[in-house]
């Protein structure tokens, strides 16, 4: 999962970049631009995302969010969020 992963739509734009430790920043825009940090680790067939630092106003770190892994490769990463059921999507930009 290391690497650049971004996600490009009209409405939300976010750059990940994924460190072999499993740490990660992350360069999110949706209508405001946002940084958060954390870290990545991965536990059958589950992400673990633990949010240490953020930007966002009122987000409260550190913060744990668990994800299920449905596919990454190559190109793609892509994981459900357990408490919203919603798909997240990225595609890799560079190693």
């Amino acid at each position: 999962m290391t690497g650049t992963w971004l996600i490009d739509t009209r409405y939300l734009k976010s750059m990940l970049t994924i460190a072999s430790n499993g740490d990660y920043v992350c360069h999110l825009t949706q209508g405001e631009t946002y940084q958060l940090e954390g870290k990545f680790q991965v536990r059958d067939g589950i992400l673990i995302d633990t949010l240490t630092k953020s930007s966002i106003t009122n987000e409260p770190v550190p913060s744990t969010f668990t994800n299920q892994i449905i596919r990454v490769n190559d190109h793609e990463l892509v994981w459900k969020r357990l408490d919203m059921h919603t798909l997240v999507m990225f595609r890799k930009v560079k190693e």
